[in-house]
């Protein structure tokens, strides 16, 4: 198959091919990056009564969002895009330091639980700058063919951080995973200026939009007055409750069954892989048709649908207390 076959395939135009790639890259070297500091981070918080542990740094985290959120609005709204995004990528650069810091001289549950709090911070931060600049470069129709190829790059790379999962031993590994993860963070930022020199990027921020009914004060003050906001951000709570409770419970089941650190990291790291390629499979293969196919309103009522009926599944087999191997590989399933 030729290149302009694959691209075809993809959605993408010719005149798409190097912003594109770019995007793809700059998305491939922060999940890299990523991904190293999430496994850093539960390796952590693993050794360090993940009982008790995990469900703090989850709170903790939630506020640290809430606040990284806030700041990143209000500089959104007071430098130029080019600089915000190559501010935010120093600040998670700084953050990993702080990590490999904290890593390397705190063995305690309050170090553990700041490793979580500045992962999420890193994860936030590359998020929103990933795809503030993605909204600015491509329209409503790009974005349509063209989100699920731009946002699969993370997948293989995450995948592959998955894979060195299963090498950690102990911290002199987890202090070389940092070291990597500085090095694709700075991958990223050169990456970023190459897609801000090939491209003009301009933004301008519009008015407030017309409200049809009057909006309660709160709503106002956190979601700036947009109802459309407030819906997603109700529903996004509701997936964040299920999707961290499969996570605390997939941790537990797997620490406690598995009573070997490195039986742990190897289960660990293969569930990531398998996670991550499949996800990069959807993404590029399915995403795009499955949306051109059934139309987005559709597909956005079928993903909390089978959301709920996974929760159900799960809950079954837990109150049924099944066997435990199935248990463990339903929550590795659901995960």
């Amino acid at each position: 198959m030729s290149f302009q076959s694959l691209y075809r395939s993809l959605g993408i135009r010719a005149e798409e091919v190097r912003t594109v790639g770019l995007f793809f890259l700059h998305h491939f070297f922060l999940g890299f990056g990523t991904m190293l500091v999430y496994v850093s981070a539960n390796v952590i918080l693993l050794e360090n009564h993940p009982e008790t542990s995990l469900p703090i740094a989850y709170m903790a985290s939630a506020v640290g969002m809430m606040v990284i959120g806030k700041i990143y609005s209000y500089f959104e709204h007071h430098l130029l895009l080019d600089r915000l995004v190559i501010r935010v990528l120093w600040t998670v650069i700084l953050l990993t330091a702080v990590i490999l810091v904290l890593v390397n001289f705190g063995h305690s549950m309050t170090s553990a639980v700041a490793i979580m709090v500045g992962f999420r911070a890193i994860y936030l931060l590359t998020n929103l700058e990933f795809w503030g600049v993605s909204a600015v470069v491509f329209d409503v129709r790009q974005s349509k063919r063209l989100f699920g190829v731009i946002s699969a790059g993370d997948m293989p790379a995450k995948a592959l951080g998955g894979m060195l999962a299963v090498l950690i031993h102990g911290h002199s590994e987890l202090l070389l995973l940092l070291l990597l993860a500085f090095g694709f963070f700075w991958a990223a930022m050169y990456t970023a200026i190459l897609t801000f020199r090939s491209h003009q990027v301009v933004t301008a921020h519009s008015s407030a939009p017309l409200q049809r009914r009057p909006t309660p004060r709160l709503i106002t003050q956190l979601f700036g007055g947009s109802q459309l906001i407030f819906a997603m951000c109700l529903s996004l709570t509701a997936v964040a409750v299920m999707a961290t409770g499969v996570e605390y419970a997939f941790f537990i089941n797997v620490k406690y069954k598995l009573h070997s650190q490195a039986e742990v990291m190897k289960l660990l790291g293969i569930v990531l892989t398998l996670t991550y390629l499949l996800a990069t499979f959807v993404k590029l293969v399915v995403s795009r048709q499955t949306i051109e196919y059934f139309g987005i309103n559709r597909v956005l009522a079928l993903l909390p649908v089978g959301g709920l009926v996974v929760a159900v599944g799960l809950a079954i087999v837990f109150f049924l207390e099944l066997d435990k191997s199935f248990q463990l590989v339903a929550y590795c399933f659901v995960y």
